[in-house]
């Protein structure tokens, strides 16, 4: 498909996707001029020039196999900015009038559900190590390099500091199912010796990801395709104490299975 041609009508139809989720959608696509989002005050006015402009920088920024793939791909990123701009409305309204100045973060508050909350208390699955495919329903999951730092820094020079350090994982992931499935962060978790799940930071992964990542939201994975992608979990203590658990995803017919690596090296 030829990447000049914009004349479509929708390569310039207004990017809902874009329009509501900004730097995520930016940063799936390639078209980082949409970083600029993350300024504060300014990154609103950058929020609607992406949706003006998005769909037509995306066209060109990667390649298409065809109209139709460009437009399926766009719905998603459209539905998925809509669940997240209704989830935000809903919860300011049933919350709006508590006190929201806790800024405890998300490993110290009680441990959420993990993937491992779907197997049977006498069933424990095997714990394979960095370097290992193991897997998970149709996916198969790899932890090739895990990387650690106290603080991150992005390309506009901001720093975002951690309240233990920040475990950078570099995650190959294979599809072997014959449709498409779509990998998200919420399909992860780090788990420390407490049994404390450690869920992917999504601000955090804007500081990390250059042209040559791959983000970990709304990743597209081919049938019989691999991909790799890019984690970042705030984590307490030191990486080699965690383990990571990756899921086989949402409303298929292997929902439920498990992927556990250990980070020991």
């Amino acid at each position: 498909m030829d990447q000049n041609v914009t004349n479509h009508s929708e390569v310039k139809k207004w990017n809902w996707g874009a329009f509501f989720l900004g730097p995520i959608w930016a940063i799936g696509n390639r078209v980082w001029i949409g970083l600029l989002a993350l300024i504060p005050i300014f990154g609103i006015i950058m929020n609607i020039i992406l949706g003006a402009k998005g769909s037509e920088w995306a066209w060109k920024a990667k390649s298409w196999k065809s109209v139709d793939h460009f437009k399926s791909v766009q719905r998603k990123w459209a539905w998925w900015g809509l669940g997240v701009f209704a989830l935000f409305v809903i919860f300011g309204l049933a919350f709006g009038g508590e006190d929201t100045s806790n800024n405890q973060p998300v490993a110290d508050k009680p441990a959420v559900s993990s993937p491992a909350s779907t197997k049977k208390p006498d069933e424990k699955p095997k714990v394979a190590k960095i370097g290992d495919w193991v897997k998970a329903g149709k996916l198969e999951y790899r932890v090739d390099s895990v990387e650690e730092k106290d603080q991150l820094k992005n390309i506009m020079g901001s720093k975002k500091p951690s309240a233990g350090n920040f475990a950078i994982l570099k995650v190959s992931v294979r599809n072997n199912d014959k449709e498409s499935r779509v990998i998200d962060s919420s399909m992860t978790v780090l788990k420390d010796k407490q049994n404390r799940s450690f869920e992917p930071d999504t601000d955090a992964i804007l500081y990390v990801v250059d042209g040559n990542d791959e983000s970990s939201f709304l990743n597209e994975i081919p049938p019989t395709g691999e991909k790799q992608i890019t984690l970042v979990y705030d984590i307490r203590g030191a990486a080699k104490d965690y383990t990571f658990y990756g899921q086989s995803g949402y409303g298929w017919a292997d929902t439920g299975s498990t992927a556990v690596i250990s980070l020991a090296k």
